[in-house]
């Protein structure tokens, strides 16, 4: 069995020279003292552990409470940043910090809320003393801190969660008082306080040096595999100091004793299984640096001649990351000699229960997160910049817990754990019509949880990834588009081919690609387009709908395009378009095609004057629909197939043209999208179009038309959108149903006149009144 003793203890007020006494107490984060004895008993020769059902100690309830004045403005609470947490409203609520030291002054006003009620858990707190003499372990409801004159345990567990002089201020305390006769405890007491504190709370605070990695406990001490077996048997991490050095008060390098002693000293920390379940506090001073009597990892450059081990460079890094820097100089927190004074102590012992209220602010804000992820954040989050850099003397660098509640990682839509499809934060978008901007508008869209690496849920607004389609009129793309290409004519035999190509200059080089061929003869015509810029079907009744602003703006790529006539009266016409990811305005990598229309329709030429036609359309979009398109999260539909028919009808009279053409359809089916928050639940197409247009001349013409923009009539849609993650890890969603509804009326006007002053000279007016915008354009033509 092992003693550890404390040095003689004086409060750091009482005269500025025990400053370094007190820091370097044992008992107080103090590491290579006097006292550190080599009475082992074997682990199986367990002593017999007695309950006393004594009375246990009820805290005071206090009727009229002091206000707080001064939380978050000390030490332990602004450097480490503690109030950003604060700011968030996260305070250590809902967790319990064990602190195993010299009990607690339960009725000092630091242990209560502001309401007076008290924050300490007095039903399962204890006192555990070994009985030397009888080889017991005494379990009693005694937990008062009677440490007098240092009262060590009320200012530890002020630090750690006090309502003054906390860091996570609205904790609970289970404190368990190990330090009976005012000077020592034995080290089989404080493991069986960490045990029984494991069992009860996430965060065990031990600001006692020689418990874990010195010279007194190693690898093949029973002490050693006890720890061990606690940490593997429960969801618990252990925070300790790293001790005021040896009998000179000045810091070690406690991490080389790894190397140094190897066959009693083994480092427990880097046990892989019990992987970020113990954390070692560094002390620093007010200047920020380590403090001189502080402990420290150290390198293998510690490590002298003589050790049971080589250094290994990759063993020592693994040694330093299990440590962290925050302050433990000149900490002022409660005193328990009374029920309202404070002390101001330094030390190890002091820094200890800093990253310990850092732990409880990480569990509170995320109440997902396991007590080792917790420690594992404050690592990766740490202020390792500057001074801090230095891994040997400051571990993982500085506890920052501001940085350590921002994401770590990549933000995704869905957790790692997930079998959902994820994309980053960034990584969706969507183009709606401005019709549909009451989607954008949904409240759910502007909190929606995005998972780190932790699979903490962070709320993202994402209404700035949807474009709301008002953008002005594009007349030079409708100027290119409608741009006729000069075309190669051969004759074959009954059949006429003609081609056109496009020239571009490449560094100085002419190049030309096939913008269209065409193969006919007077029954039947077979065409191919790299690129049409219009629905086909719009003009299959007349070539003259060509000439206005909004059958050009489809962007449809390779075309194929067929008529055969049938007999006098009626021609058999079909094409199938493509549109890819070239014409779209929302970056899809992972289709090449959004869209592909099959058609096929009837033309009937009644007579000279009235002509009919009827088709019918099969599309087939991806992560689209009808002018809504998006990605990743934002995708609607992986698979959405409509059908839409339309009916067409024409008179013509002394070169004017009246036409008509009503489209009706629907949504057949939406595959959903992996991973994307909207589900398409039904959609009706339809668009009613009518217009006049008059042939002056061969080289002149005019033509109105009016019609409705939207041609997505009704639909619903569905978004599930996560708001964050349980306790047990499963995604919290919320749903949100949208409709929107529409009407054939028309909102458009379009009008374009065209006339050539001569075979070489031509120009073309188009004027255009649409919901999200108007204006006109201007197009002259002159051949040279």
């Amino acid at each position: 069995m092992m003693l550890v003793n404390r040095l003689s203890k004086q409060p750091f007020a009482r005269a500025l020279i025990y400053t370094v006494v007190f820091s370097s107490l044992t008992a107080c984060g103090g590491g290579g003292g006097s006292g550190g004895g080599s009475n082992v008993i074997p682990a199986d020769n367990s002593p017999t552990v007695i309950y006393s059902d004594t009375n246990p100690l009820v805290p005071v309830t206090y009727s009229a409470f002091p206000a707080s004045t001064i939380s978050g403005t000390l030490e332990q609470q602004t450097v480490t940043k503690a109030t950003s947490a604060w700011a968030d409203g996260y305070k250590g609520q809902g967790i319990t910090i064990g602190i195993v030291d010299s009990g607690v002054n339960p009725n000092h006003v630091d242990f209560y809320d502001d309401s007076g009620n008290s924050r300490v858990n007095w039903q399962d707190a204890r006192g555990i003393e070994y009985l030397a003499a009888t080889d017991e372990i005494l379990y009693t409801n005694d937990y008062l801190d009677i440490d007098d004159p240092d009262y060590h345990g009320t200012h530890v567990s002020s630090i750690a969660l006090g309502r003054e002089y906390g860091v996570a201020p609205e904790a609970t305390l289970l404190p368990v008082n190990v330090f009976f006769d005012n000077t020592s405890a034995y080290n089989i007491a404080v493991h069986e306080a960490v045990d029984y504190l494991a069992s009860k709370t996430p965060i065990v605070n031990a600001s006692i040096s020689k418990m874990v990695n010195l010279s007194t406990m190693g690898g093949t001490s029973s002490e050693y595999n006890a720890y061990f077996t606690t940490l593997q048997n429960n969801d618990t991490v252990l925070i300790i100091a790293a001790g005021n050095g040896g009998d000179d008060q000045i810091g070690d390098p406690i991490g080389a004793e790894h190397f140094t002693n190897y066959n009693d000293a083994q480092n427990l920390a880097i046990e892989s299984s019990i992987s970020d379940q113990i954390l070692y506090a560094i002390a620093l001073d007010s200047g920020g640096k380590i403090a001189s009597f502080s402990n420290y990892p150290g390198s293998c450059s510690d490590v002298g001649v003589g050790a049971d081990l080589a250094c290994d460079n990759a063993v020592m890094a693994n040694i330093q990351s299990n440590f962290i820097s925050v302050p433990g100089v000149s900490i002022e927190a409660a005193y328990g000699g009374d029920d309202t004074s404070t002390a101001i102590y330094s030390g190890t012992s002091m820094a200890t229960p800093i990253v310990s209220g850092g732990v409880a602010l990480l569990l509170s804000s995320w109440n997902q997160l396991t007590p080792q992820q917790a420690v594992s954040i404050l690592k990766d989050t740490a202020n390792d910049t500057g001074v801090y850099s230095d891994q040997a003397t400051y571990g993982v660098g500085l506890m920052d817990i501001e940085a350590a509640l921002t994401p770590v990682g990549n933000l995704k839509s869905s957790s790692s754990t997930s079998t959902m499809a994820s994309y980053s934060a960034g990584g969706s978008s969507a183009s709606i019509p401005a019709s549909l901007s009451g989607l954008a508008n949904l409240s759910g869209l502007k909190q929606v949880a995005y998972f780190d690496d932790y699979n903490r849920d962070f709320l993202i607004d994402l209404t700035p990834a949807i474009q709301i389609e008002q953008s002005p009129l594009d007349w030079n793309r409708f100027w290119k588009q409608s741009h006729s290409y000069p075309t190669n004519q051969v004759s074959l035999g009954n059949y006429e081919l003609s081609m056109s190509f496009t020239k571009q200059i490449i560094n100085h080089s002419t190049t030309s690609e096939l913008q269209q061929l065409v193969i006919e003869n007077p029954k039947s015509r077979f065409e191919f387009k790299q690129h049409s810029p219009v629905d086909l079907m719009q003009i299959q009744l007349n070539a003259l709908m060509s000439e206005f602003y909004s059958n050009n703006q489809n962007d449809f790529g390779h075309t194929l395009a067929m008529q055969q006539k049938i007999g006098t009266n009626f021609i058999l016409f079909s094409a199938v378009q493509e549109q890819d990811n070239g014409f779209n305005r929302v970056i899809n990598n992972k289709n090449k095609i959004l869209t592909q229309v099959q058609t096929v329709g009837l033309h009937y030429q009644a007579n000279p004057n009235w002509s009919f036609a009827l088709s019918s359309q099969l599309r087939q979009e991806q992560d689209g629909l009808m002018g809504l398109q998006g990605s990743g999260t934002f995708s609607f539909g992986e698979k959405n197939r409509s059908q839409i028919n339309t009916a067409s009808v024409q008179y013509s009279h002394n070169n004017i043209h009246l036409f008509s053409q009503l489209q009706q359809g629907q949504l057949l089916n939406s595959q959903h999208a992996s991973g994307s928050y909207i589900q398409v639940k039904k959609a009706q197409m339809g668009q009613l179009k009518f217009g006049v247009m008059q042939q002056t001349s061969k080289q002149s013409a005019w033509g109105l038309q009016a019609y409705n923009e939207n041609t997505l009539l009704n639909s619903t849609f569905q978004l599930t959108l996560p708001t964050g993650m349980s306790a047990s890890g499963e995604i919290e969603n919320q749903t949100f149903n949208y409709q929107h509804q529409n009407s054939l009326n028309p909102d458009t006007l379009e009008l374009f006149y065209k006339h050539g002053l001569s075979d070489n000279l031509q120009y073309q007016f188009n004027a255009i009144n649409a919901p999200q915008d108007s204006g006109f354009g201007l197009k002259i033509n002159r051949i040279f």
